[in-house]
C-alpha cells in the first residue's frame, strides 16, 4: 500500500516529489541542526583539503630523498679508482714464461708492446703483484735484448690510478716533450740510457733504452709501439 501510495502522489503532485529529493539530497551533504540551535557543517571538504596537503609534502620528500639516493645506486658500480702509491720492493715477482703481447690476448686487454720478439737474445716478462692478493697487478714489466742491435730495452706498464716509486722517477727525469701521432711523449737521454714515458688508452707505459744508437732512438721505438 505504500509504495501504491507514493506512486500516487508522484502520479498527482511531481512538484512534490521533486521537492522531496532536493531535501534528501540537501541532507546527505549538510547535518540537521544540533540541540544548541548551530548548524554542523560537513567535514567531508576540509578533510580533503588536509589530505591532500600532507600527500603533497610526502610527495615532495620522496622526491629529494630519490634524488640525492638515485645518482649514488647508479654510480656505485662505476666509481672512479682511487689513485695508490706502491713501492716496488712490496711487490711480488711472478715471471710467465710467454710474451707481453700474449698475455695481453690471453687476458683480453689492450697493451701496446715493442715487437722485438723475431730477433730477441733475451726475453723477460715479469708481473708485479700485491703480496696482500695476488689477483692484485700492481704493473708488469717485460725486458728484451735486440740481437740486431745489442740495445737493451725495458717496458713497464701500470694503469692510470697506480703509481710505483720506480717508475716515478722515470717521469721525473723526462723533461722533453714530442708530439707522435697526437701522443705525448716524455722522455730524456743521459748517460748511454735514454727513458721515456706517456699515456695510451687506460695504461701509462714506461721505457728505458740501454746503449740505444742515437739519444732520441726511443722516439723511434715509441713510434713503432703506437697504433
Amino acid at each position: 500500500m505504500k509504495y501504491k501510495a507514493h506512486k500516487l502522489i508522484e502520479a498527482k503532485n511531481p512538484e512534490r516529489k521533486t521537492a522531496l529529493d532536493n531535501r534528501i539530497k540537501n541532507q546527505l551533504n549538510i547535518s540537521d541542526e544540533t540541540n544548541n540551535g548551530k548548524t554542523a557543517v560537513s567535514f567531508r571538504k576540509p578533510f580533503y583539503k588536509t589530505y591532500r596537503f600532507f600527500a603533497g609534502i610526502s610527495t615532495a620528500l620522496a622526491a629529494v630523498c630519490l634524488a640525492i639516493i638515485l645518482p649514488v645506486i647508479l654510480n656505485n658500480g662505476t666509481q672512479t679508482p682511487v689513485e695508490r702509491y706502491c713501492y716496488a720492493n712490496d711487490c711480488l715477482e711472478i715471471r710467465i714464461d710467454y710474451t707481453l703481447k700474449e698475455y695481453a690476448e690471453r687476458n683480453n686487454v689492450s697493451y701496446l708492446y715493442i715487437d722485438w720478439y723475431d730477433i730477441a737474445d733475451e726475453l723477460q716478462t715479469i708481473l708485479y703483484v700485491s703480496a696482500d692478493d695476488h689477483n692484485d697487478l700492481i704493473y708488469m714489466r717485460e725486458a728484451l735484448v735486440n740481437g740486431d742491435t745489442g740495445c737493451n730495452v725495458i717496458l713497464s706498464i701500470t694503469d692510470l690510478y697506480t703509481n710505483v716509486d720506480i717508475l716515478n722517477s722515470i717521469r721525473a727525469e723526462c723533461n722533453n716533450i714530442n708530439n707522435i701521432n697526437g701522443i705525448s711523449i716524455h722522455w730524456n737521454y743521459q748517460n748511454i740510457v735514454s727513458k721515456g714515458y706517456f699515456v695510451y688508452g687506460n695504461y701509462r707505459y714506461y721505457i728505458e733504452l740501454v746503449y740505444p744508437l742515437t739519444d732520441d732512438s726511443i722516439l723511434e721505438i715509441i713510434e713503432s709501439m703506437l697504433p
